[in-house]
């Protein structure tokens, strides 16, 4: 039996690919997940080069399923809402048989709820996009402000018809047509309180710790590379606005990623919180690297925030959980008397 996992798994891990032709053959030794590059299947060519993860893994599921949670919470108390995402990727990426697969596993959930109309139409939405949709569900207001440092992920944003820019570029001149979402409600009064605003910046990090928006994301793949940076940043906003964190934690492999955990760990415990941490493991089997979320704020979320943000992550838990927990691993036969019935 092959240890690799089936590329068409829905509980398979997210992990890079092992095709040269999928990798940054030029990077140093030893840092092979870190040179992974995820190309959607079935396109002929990558539209968004340099992701380094799968839209729609368990970690984005967990982070969309806490940012709309969270969301729906201060859209109840603050409107409009102001939320900034500077390192907001694509409005919308193509949906993968793993995210459908995925999404059909769980079944269940906000995440699941919400992503629904755009997998039906073979996308999946940024965390950003989810945003939106939640505010124009509930009929509120919401002002977002995107940035993202790759200029074709960016102009996703650009030709959206939530941008309030007067540039916007068609989908087709952005090479997005494939993937751009068309608004999920029919309410245009529910719409038009909902706003997209690009930021012209030269980094994500250097709009975060002085922001004035309500909610602030904090998501970009390398966090633990740029920790001394971003650390500081995300404790003096928190102070001011809700803060969203997520991280590809990992720890679980030992050496610098273990000992890179533990500083974060030490700099969260010295600053006192208040904050939240949501854990999902990266694959059901064996995982290898946990995906995390955390809230942290000027205070605390109350006990019924709480309480859904726990019921999402154990949701997601105990599906991956209970799905590896016990294994039949036996050749398919017609005799009943000698089992063999796979596994499923």
């Amino acid at each position: 039996m092959s240890s690799k996992p089936d590329a068409h798994d829905p509980l398979s891990p997210c992990e890079p690919c092992s095709s040269d032709a999928e990798r940054n053959v030029g990077a140093a030794p030893g840092r092979e997940e870190d040179a992974w590059h995820f190309k959607p299947a079935g396109l002929e060519r990558p539209l968004h080069s340099g992701l380094r993860y799968e839209p729609g893994s368990f970690g984005d599921i967990l982070k969309g399923a806490w940012a709309i949670e969270v969301a729906r919470w201060l859209l109840a108390s603050s409107q409009p809402l102001s939320c900034l995402d500077p390192f907001a990727g694509c409005e919308t990426y193509a949906a993968t048989d793993g995210t459908r697969g995925r999404a059909a596993k769980l079944g269940r959930g906000a995440w699941v709820r919400a992503q629904a109309p755009f997998l039906a139409r073979g996308q999946v939405a940024s965390t950003g996009r989810l945003l939106c949709e939640t505010a124009i569900g509930m009929g509120a207001a919401l002002e977002l402000a995107v940035f993202d440092a790759d200029p074709d992920r960016l102009a996703t944003w650009k030709a959206s018809s939530l941008s309030v820019r007067d540039d916007r570029v068609s989908p087709i001149d952005a090479r997005q047509a494939i993937e751009h979402a068309e608004p999920s409600s029919d309410a245009a009064s529910a719409m038009g309180r909902v706003k997209v605003e690009i930021i012209d910046a030269s980094d994500g990090a250097h709009l975060i710790g002085d922001s004035e928006a309500d909610l602030v994301f904090v998501d970009p793949y390398d966090f633990f590379d740029r920790a001394d940076e971003l650390v500081p940043r995300v404790l003096a906003q928190r102070r001011r606005s809700q803060v969203l964190v997520y991280l590809h934690n990992r720890a679980p492999r030992g050496g610098g990623h273990a000992r890179a955990y533990a500083r974060l760990r030490e700099k969260l415990e010295l600053d006192g919180g208040p904050f939240l941490i949501g854990r999902v493991p990266s694959d059901a089997v064996l995982p290898r690297s946990w995906h995390e979320v955390l809230l942290l704020g000027p205070s605390p979320p109350p006990p019924s925030v709480r309480s859904a943000l726990e019921r999402e992550t154990k949701g997601i838990t105990c599906k991956l959980a209970t799905s590896g927990a016990f294994e039949d691993i036996s050749r398919p036969t017609d005799n009943p008397e000698q089992g063999g019935s796979r596994s499923r």
